[in-house]
């Protein structure tokens, strides 16, 4: 008798069980006697992201993902990338982690941003043994601005002491 296991969109076959060891999703097997035939079937799925926000500079953002999988995951990376424009700048590592041992479920990153070097598109790769998924926000910094008016003109200064604009009243 052939057996076929069709995973739903979002799933992926993991094997049959104590039917076989075969990883294939269709195997063929000669029965004597009755057995129940359960495929199994696992999914990796974002439950939450909160990677994407803003803060005033000099705060700490803690990123965050709730990522569902079966089988549990075993690796996880955080990337960024400061210049999202350039198509030439590459993605920096912040953090990869490989434990087979370990179930990661809520993986985060604590970033402590000094000036605007923190802004930027964050990146979460989490893996299982069959799939991978990504996820991604973009993290902005707003400053705060000390404000002046003399002889008729208005400048916006920052923390850090960037005239921004000078407009006439």
């Amino acid at each position: 008798i052939e057996f076929t296991a069709i995973p739903d969109d979002g799933y992926y076959f993991i094997g049959w069980g104590s039917l076989s060891d075969s990883t294939d999703p269709t195997i063929t097997t000669a029965l004597s006697e009755s057995v129940t035939v359960e495929p199994e079937f696992g999914t990796i799925e974002v439950i939450s992201n909160d990677i994407a926000g803003s803060y005033f500079d000099g705060e700490s953002a803690t990123l965050s993902v709730e990522i569902q999988a079966t089988p549990a995951i075993t690796s996880y990376s955080w990337a960024f990338d400061s210049d999202p424009e350039d198509p030439d700048n590459e993605l920096v590592l912040l953090e990869d982690v490989l434990d087979p041992e370990i179930d990661y479920n809520l993986p985060s990153l604590t970033v402590s941003p000094v000036g605007s070097g923190a802004a930027g598109i964050y990146y979460l790769t989490a893996s299982n043994a069959y799939d991978s998924v990504t996820v991604s926000g973009e993290l902005m910094v707003l400053h705060n601005f000390s404000i002046t008016s003399e002889n008729g003109m208005v400048s916006a200064v920052d923390d850090e002491g960037n005239s921004l604009n000078e407009a006439s009243l």
